[in-house]
C-alpha cells in the first residue's frame, strides 16, 4: 500500500470507506450482497458502524470493489487495536567515547528540521567504509535528538554486514516494530506487505524516530519507511543507498575517516593525556598508520590500555610494515573487533568480477589508478572496468578521487593484497602486474613521442592482449597525463622490477626523460632512473643501462650534485665504450661537457662537446646536435670568445627551428640573451629574453619560465638601467621557484635586498 492509501486508512473507519468505495463503483447494496455472498442487511449494519466486519468479509469486499488492499488494511487496523503501554525507546546505549563529527551532527539536525517545518527531510542515509563510525554517528545523534520524538524511538540492526551472512528480512524487523508499538503477536499479519501497511498506519501523524542500522541495500530499508513526514528515519549502510535518494527523497551523508587531529584526540581520550603527552609523535604515527579509521584507532588505543607499561612507540613500530597492520589491529578473540573480519563482511557481498578487480587493485603499489590503468590490470575493456569500479565505490571499498582516479581506502590495500595472495594463482597475479607495467610503458612512450618527437624512437612491438595504452592528440594532453601519473611511475617500476619485467622497466624509465626535463620532479626523476638502470643491468643490456644512467646523471647535475652526476656519466661511458655512437654514450659524454661548464672548466667542456657533436652529426640526430651546439655557445662564452658563442647559439636555434622544438628554442634563446648581455647588446638581450619567455610559457615549462624571469633581472642589473625592475623580475621568478625548486628559490632569496 502506498503512502496516500496508508494515510486514508488511518483516518477512515471500515464502514465509511466501504460505502465510499461502493458508491464510487456505482454499486447498490443488493449488487454488492450478490458479489460477496453476504446478507444485504448485514452489509448495511457494517457500513453504519453497527457491526464489526470479519476478515473474510473485508477480503471479499476488497476484491469485489478492487480496493487494492485498502479495505483489508482498515479491517486489520480496527481489529488490532494496539494495547496501551510505554512509548517505544529501543536505542542502544550511546557511544561512550565519541570524537569529532560535529559537522555531520549539525548536518543531520539541519536536514531533519522540526515537525513544524513543511517539507522537512524525513530520511537521512549515512554511508561509508567499514569501521568509519556510521553506527556511532547515528546513535550519538539519535540520543541527542530523542526528546524531540514524544511518540518513541524504534531501532533495528538490519544485519546487512556481519558474522552472519544472512541479513535480516524486512518482515522480521516489522514484526519487532509492531510488537514495540503494542500490537499483540496473534494480531500481526503474516504477509510483509500487510505488515508494512499496518506499521505505516500506526505511525501516521506520530512523531517517531526510526533508526535502521547496517542495511545491506535500499530494498531492505524501503518496507521499513513510515509513510508520514512527521516521522524521521536515519539509516546506515556500507553501500550508498542510492535507491532511497532517487525514489524516496532521502539525503545521503558519506562518512570519511577522521581528520589527523580528531584521530589523535580519539587515541588521547582512550589512553589518557599523560601517556599521550609522553610521546606525541608516536601517537600521531599510530593515527596515520591506522589510516585515521575510527575502528582501527580504537583497537590500537585499547591495545595500549590493555598493556599500561608498554611504550606507545612500540605499537607505532609494530604498525610500520603495511602487511602486518591487519594482524596488529585485532582485539582479542572478538571477530567483530578485528579489522580483517570487518572488511571481509563487505568483501563477501561482491560479485566474482568485482572481487577479482578489488584483489588486483591490491597488487598496485601506487597511490591511485585511472580507469584505463585499472582496465589494464584487469585485462578488461575500459567501459566494463568503469562499471566494476563504480560498484566498488558504492560498496565503499574503493574511493573515487576528484581527479577521476581510484584508490583503495587506507587499510583496505593490505587486505586486498593479502586476499590476492591467498585466493589467486601466482601466475594470474603476475600477469595482471605485467599488463599494468606494459600499459604504463606504452602510454609513457606515446607521451615521449609527443613531448620529444625528435628523439630516437624505441620502436616498440604491439602491446599485447588486454592492454590498451593511451594515445595523445596534443602536447598539452601528454604533459597533463605525465603530471597526473607522476606519483605512480616509481611504484609501477618497482612492481615490474620485482616481477622480472626488466626490458619493460628500463624502457619505461628511459622514455620519461622528456617529461622530467620539462617539469623537473627531482625525486621521481632519480627514483625511476635508478630502478631503470638496475633493470637494464638485469636484462644484460649495457647500452640501455648507459642511456638510463646518463639520464640519472643529468638529474643529479641539474640539482648541483656534481660528484654523483660525474659518477653516473663515467659509468655510462664505461658501459658503452665499445659503441661511441650509441645514444647513452653520446649523452653521457655531453653530460661530462655540461658538468665541466658547471665547474667553470670551459676548455674541458669544449673538448667533450666537440667529440659528441661529431657523433650526433654523423648519425643525423638533429636534436642532439642542436643541444650540443647550444652548450658549446655557453662554453665559448665562458672562455670569453663571444663571437663563437653567438655563432654556436645561432646554429642551435636554427636547428631547433627546423625540427619545430619550441621548448629547446626557448632554452637556446635565453642562452643567446646571456651572450648578448656579455656583448653589452642589451636591447638584443631583452628581445631574446622576451622570445624565450614566450616559448617556455607556450609549452608550459614553468621552471624555465622562472629562469627566464631571473635572467631578465640579471640583465637589468648588468646594464645598470633599472635596479627596481630587476628586483621585480626576481620576485616573479621566486614565486614560481618556491613551488618547484627550493635550491633556485634560495639562490634568488640570497640576492634580493
Amino acid at each position: 500500500m502506498d503512502k496516500q492509501r496508508a494515510v486514508k486508512a488511518a483516518t477512515s473507519t471500515f464502514g465509511v470507506e466501504l460505502r465510499a468505495q461502493r458508491v464510487l463503483k456505482g454499486l447498490s447494496l443488493s449488487r454488492l450482497s450478490t458479489l460477496v455472498h453476504y446478507d444485504k442487511g448485514h452489509l448495511s449494519r457494517v457500513e453504519r458502524g453497527l457491526t464489526m466486519p470479519t476478515a473474510e468479509l473485508a477480503r471479499a469486499c476488497d476484491e469485489a470493489l478492487q480496493a487494492d488492499g485498502q479495505l483489508l488494511a482498515l479491517h486489520d487496523i480496527e481489529a488490532v487495536r494496539p494495547t496501551a503501554g510505554p512509548r517505544p525507546a529501543q536505542l542502544p546505549g550511546a557511544p561512550t567515547i565519541f570524537v569529532g563529527r560535529s559537522y555531520h551532527l549539525r548536518r543531520i539536525t539541519e536536514l531533519v528540521g522540526d515537525d513544524q517545518r513543511p517539507g522537512a527531510v524525513a530520511i537521512v542515509a549515512i554511508d561509508g567504509p567499514p569501521g568509519v563510525g556510521k553506527t556511532s554517528l547515528a546513535l550519538s545523534w539519535a540520543h541527542q535528538a530523542q526528546d524531540s520524538f514524544p511518540d518513541g524511538v524504534l531501532f533495528a540492526d538490519l544485519a546487512g554486514y556481519g558474522p552472519n551472512p544472512n541479513p535480516a528480512t524486512p518482515s522480521e524487523i516489522l514484526e519487532g516494530f509492531l510488537r514495540a508499538l503494542g500490537v499483540e503477536a496473534d494480531r500481526i499479519p503474516v504477509e510483509e506487505s500487510q505488515r508494512t501497511a499496518l506499521y505505516r498506519s500506526l505511525l501516521h501523524q506520530q512523531r517517531v524516530l526510526v533508526v535502521l542500522d547496517n542495511a545491506v541495500d535500499s530494498g531492505q530499508v524501503r518496507p521499513l519507511l513510515p509513510g508520514s513526514e512527521t516521522c524521521v528515519v536515519v539509516a546506515t549502510s556500507r553501500t550508498r543507498l542510492s535507491g532511497l535518494v532517487i525514489t524516496d527523497a532521502a539525503v545521503g551523508i558519506t562518512l570519511n575517516p577522521l581528520s589527523p587531529n580528531e584521530s589523535i584526540g580519539l587515541i588521547r581520550t582512550i589512553i589518557g593525556d599523560p601517556r599521550a603527552d609522553a610521546d606525541p609523535q608516536a601517537v600521531a604515527s599510530i593515527a596515520h598508520r591506522c589510516a585515521y579509521l575510527p575502528l582501527a584507532l580504537r583497537i590500537a588505543a585499547e591495545r595500549l590500555v590493555a598493556h599500561p607499561r608498554r611504550a606507545v612507540t612500540e605499537l607505532a613500530t609494530d604498525l610500520i610494515a603495511e602487511g602486518d597492520r591487519l594482524d596488529v589491529l585485532t582485539a582479542g578473540d572478538d571477530d567483530t573487533l578485528a579489522l580483517r573480519a570487518v572488511f571481509s563482511w563487505s568483501y563477501r557481498t561482491l560479485g566474482d568480477k568485482e572481487a577479482l578487480l578489488f584483489r588486483q587493485m591490491g597488487l598496485h603499489r601506487g597511490p591511485y589508478l585511472s580507469a584505463e590503468a585499472a582496465a589494464a590490470l584487469a585485462g578488461l575493456p575500459v567501459a566494463r572496468t568503469r562499471l566494476l569500479l563504480t560498484r566498488l565505490v558504492e560498496a565503499h571499498l574503493v574511493e573515487q578521487l576528484d581527479s577521476g582516479t581510484y584508490r583503495l581506502l587506507g587499510l583496505l590495500r593490505p587486505y586486498a593484497f593479502q586476499l590476492a595472495e591467498e585466493t589467486d594463482l601466482l601466475d594470474d597475479s603476475a600477469l595482471a602486474v605485467a599488463r599494468l607495467v606494459r600499459w604504463y610503458q606504452y602510454s609513457a612512450h606515446a607521451a615521449y613521442r609527443m613531448l620529444t618527437p625528435n628523439c630516437p624512437d624505441l620502436h616498440l612491438a604491439p602491446p599485447g592482449h588486454g592492454i590498451h595504452p593511451l594515445r595523445f592528440a596534443s602536447y598539452e594532453e601528454a604533459v597533463a597525463w605525465c603530471e597526473a601519473e607522476q606519483a605512480n611511475f616509481a611504484p609501477v617500476l618497482a612492481a615490474g622490477r620485482q616481477g622480472g619485467l626488466n626490458i619493460a622497466c628500463w624502457q619505461l624509465a628511459a622514455v620519461l626523460i622528456g617529461y622530467f626535463l620539462l617539469r623537473k620532479p627531482w625525486g621521481t626523476w632519480v627514483a625511476t632512473q635508478q630502478i631503470g638502470a638496475e633493470a637494464a643491468q638485469a636484462a644484460g643490456d649495457p647500452l640501455a643501462e648507459a642511456w638510463v644512467r646518463a639520464n640519472l646523471g643529468e638529474a643529479h647535475r641539474q640539482q648541483r650534485q656534481l660528484d654523483d652526476a660525474q659518477r653516473h656519466f663515467e659509468f655510462a661511458l664505461y658501459l658503452s665504450c665499445h659503441e661511441p655512437a650509441a645514444l647513452g654514450h653520446c649523452w653521457a659524454l655531453a653530460g661530462m661537457g655540461f658538468l665541466a661548464m658547471d665547474r667553470k672548466q670551459y676548455g674541458e667542456a669544449v673538448n667533450a662537446l666537440d667529440k659528441v657533436v661529431g657523433y650526433f652529426g654523423t648519425s643525423g640526430y638533429l636534436y642532439g646536435e642542436a643541444t650540443v651546439f647550444a652548450a658549446l655557445g655557453d662554453a665559448y662564452r665562458g672562455l670569453g670568445d663571444l663571437d663563437r658563442a653567438l655563432y654556436y647559439g645561432g646554429q642551435a636555434l636554427e636547428l631547433f627551428q627546423v625540427i619545430h622544438d619550441r621548448k629547446s628554442q626557448g632554452d637556446t634563446l635565453i642562452r643567446l640573451a646571456r651572450t648578448a648581455g656579455a656583448r653589452r647588446e642589451f636591447d638584443l638581450a631583452y628581445a631574446y629574453c622576451a622570445e624565450a619567455l614566450a616559448a617556455h610559457r607556450e609549452c608550459g615549462d614553468r621552471w624555465s619560465e622562472a629562469a627566464d624571469l631571473q635572467e631578465k633581472g640579471n640583465l637589468l642589473i648588468l646594464s645598470g638601467s633599472d635596479v627596481s625592475g630587476a628586483h621585480k623580475y626576481w620576485r616573479s621568478a621566486l614565486e614560481i621557484f618556491e613551488d618547484i625548486d627550493r635550491l633556485k628559490a634560495a639562490e634568488i632569496l640570497a640576492i634580493l635586498p
